[in-house]
């Protein structure tokens, strides 16, 4: 694939369980998006992909499916497994992911957007965020209990919010360490919507 696709820029594998390995020679050079879902043997071999040398790498994401807990573990992102050029990064219904290791995140110095979604076991965040994010995306992710004031970037201008109950019932008592960001969904009412917002919806 590497030599036989070098202009190739987006691919996307769905569905395909039993695949195990990308083709020999690893993933084009030039790759911008990759795009994985429900391919557990294909993410349990993640540390072959080779993805580090993929300096055109603007977008990953992997979609799991309920199957593939037992091959993934808890973890999913190990250290030196991404590009520092990632701009945009999605994880969506990992069943066993607890949590997002910091030196993983800190490694993406380019990361601007971040997806977080279906993730049931995850609890919360790593300490600190790469300084470039700008959209952070949280839904259906029932046991993450708070939103670290550290953790979120001054860079942060859009913050989405959907269906955590846990982060619901502390909402006032993180409100002062959102508040700040320009853009806000939330899926749930407040009463009070600060006047310096540009943007926010409920």
């Amino acid at each position: 694939m590497h030599t036989l696709l070098q202009s190739l820029q987006k691919l996307g594998v769905f569905g395909c369980p039993e695949v195990e390995s990308f083709p020999h020679g690893g993933l084009p050079s030039n790759l911008r998006v990759l795009r994985l879902e429900c391919c557990r043997k294909l993410a349990a071999n993640r540390p072959l992909w080779g993805l580090t040398r993929l300096n055109s790498l603007r977008r990953l994401d992997i979609r799991f499916s309920e199957e593939d807990g037992e091959e993934m573990g808890c973890s999913f992102l190990e250290e030196g497994l991404l590009p520092a050029t990632l701009t945009s990064l999605s994880i969506s219904f990992h069943p066993n992911l607890t949590t997002i290791q910091g030196k993983v995140l800190r490694q993406l110095t380019s990361l601007e957007h971040l997806t977080i979604k279906g993730c049931p076991e995850l609890q919360g965040f790593p300490e600190e965020a790469p300084k470039s994010l700008k959209s952070l995306t949280i839904s259906d992710c029932p046991n993450i209990g708070c939103l670290p004031g550290e953790w979120l970037p001054t860079s942060l201008s859009r913050l989405e919010i959907r269906r955590c109950p846990l982060l619901k019932e502390r909402f006032r008592e993180d409100w002062p360490k959102i508040s700040h960001i320009p853009k806000i969904y939330i899926s749930m009412n407040v009463r009070v919507i600060p006047k310096h917002f540009s943007w926010i919806r409920f």
